[in-house]
């Protein structure tokens, strides 16, 4: 089943539904990595794997948020990662005419 057909038989027809879930599994990478770096090494293996499927998750949610707002999945990775690297470029520059 592809994302549209899952958003159409298995979603609540609102976006908002989709923000929530995301917030909900941002928390959940939040928790993983801050209990990770301040557990024992037997237990941060496994809030490590918890932050990996939380993250997993999230990006899920936003192909699915991309989807319900009808936009170019596979664009908006390129066009994030663009904008991320020339605001790198920007960082650098500054920091390199201080």
């Amino acid at each position: 089943m592809s994302l549209r057909e899952h958003l159409s038989k298995h979603r609540p027809d609102d976006p908002m539904y989709t923000f929530v879930v995301m917030t909900w599994e941002l928390g959940n990478i939040c928790r993983c990595y801050v209990r990770a770096n301040h557990k024992g090494s037997s237990e941060a293996k496994a809030y490590l794997q918890e932050g990996r499927m939380a993250l997993a998750d999230l990006v899920t949610q936003c192909r699915l948020l991309a989807e319900e707002m009808d936009l170019d999945w596979d664009g908006l990775v390129t066009d994030g990662e663009e904008a991320f690297l020339e605001r790198m470029k920007d960082i650098d520059n500054w920091v390199e005419g201080r």
